[in-house]
């Protein structure tokens, strides 16, 4: 017997791809470029290194303001 029930959707609402795409063009692929530097300079150190590892997590969300 099949089981009826709702679906859950988690997540956080997006931004309109409209938004996204003009941030992605106009700011997101050179700020990232930036964000991955510094990243990659905190890198170097091993006190910055769990920083390191959380802003190359977050590089997605900075080229595309992408919202996990």
């Amino acid at each position: 017997m099949a089981h009826r029930g709702t679906v859950a959707i988690r997540g956080k609402a997006q931004r309109p791809l409209l938004l996204r795409a003009l941030y992605f063009l106009l700011i997101g692929w050179w700020f990232s470029g930036l964000w991955l530097a510094a990243a990659y300079l905190a890198l170097i150190s091993v006190v910055g290194l769990p920083l390191a590892f959380w802003m190359y997590g977050r590089v997605g969300a900075v080229t595309t303001l992408y919202r996990s």
